[in-house]
């Protein structure tokens, strides 16, 4: 676990590590990002979950998996292939929301672990 603050979630099915976690508007429910218009609700502990709960870090400096090219700097988004991955944010087309999760702090490619310091924002189009 890193430093930051934590809260367990309730889940629907088993959800991977250092993935992009979104409310599904169940309760407090979460579930993988399908894509970066799902509602951000953390990043995935890297034990992921088990037992109908999963650990979400909400704040600070968190490990997620990145989805492609990612540059130290970017604003990131969860991948729209509802793997979960994070991915360099882009504005949405006219009336779509975009939910960014934060800026990446080093560079890395799809299926590396890297940093993200969590700083949710919405992007609208």
């Amino acid at each position: 676990m890193q430093d930051g603050f934590y809260r367990s979630r309730p889940i629907g099915a088993a959800i991977g590590g250092w993935l992009v976690a979104a409310f599904t508007g169940t309760g407090q429910t979460v579930a993988v990002a399908a894509s970066a218009a799902s509602p951000f609700a953390g990043i995935t502990d890297s034990g992921g979950g088990s037992g109908g709960l999963v650990d979400l870090q909400l704040t600070q400096e968190a490990d997620v998996r990145y989805g492609g090219t990612v540059k130290a700097g970017d604003p990131l988004m969860a991948a729209s292939d509802g793997s979960g991955r994070a991915v360099k944010a882009v504005k949405p087309g006219t009336g779509a929301t975009v939910w960014v999760i934060g800026i990446a702090q080093i560079d890395g490619v799809a299926d590396d672990i890297g940093k993200v310091f969590l700083a949710p924002s919405i992007m609208l189009g």
